[in-house]
């Protein structure tokens, strides 16, 4: 396997490593979620959590369980579990979702 793995980066940068990659993992933010989901990209979300100080509230792992329930994305709450979503990232393949849910995600964006 190869991975690239960074903190941040420029978005364009990012765009070109979205476009070029087989899955994406990244935290449960709805723009990077949306970003691998807009692309057709298998999306391995890793919530970031209060208890662990990584952010405020829990709003991360609300989409996130949204998100894995519509079958949209595989959930990580655990990153003892990341190998076992990356396997089965490569069995799924790529999505069809230039649907509804990317239209209604970034509708709720543009709302707040």
């Amino acid at each position: 396997m190869n991975f690239k793995w960074f903190r941040f980066t420029s978005f364009d940068e990012l765009d070109r490593l979205y476009g070029g990659a087989d899955a994406i993992i990244t935290h449960g933010g709805a723009g990077s979620i949306l970003n691998g989901l807009d692309r057709g990209k298998p999306v391995i979300a890793v919530p970031r959590m209060k208890k662990y100080d990584e952010h405020v509230n829990d709003h991360q792992i609300d989409l996130v369980r949204f998100l894995e329930k519509k079958r949209k994305i595989i959930a990580v709450y655990d990153v003892h579990d990341l190998k076992k979503a990356i396997e089965a990232s490569k069995k799924r393949g790529k999505l069809r979702t230039r649907n509804r849910i990317c239209i209604e995600i970034k509708k709720t964006l543009d709302g707040m």
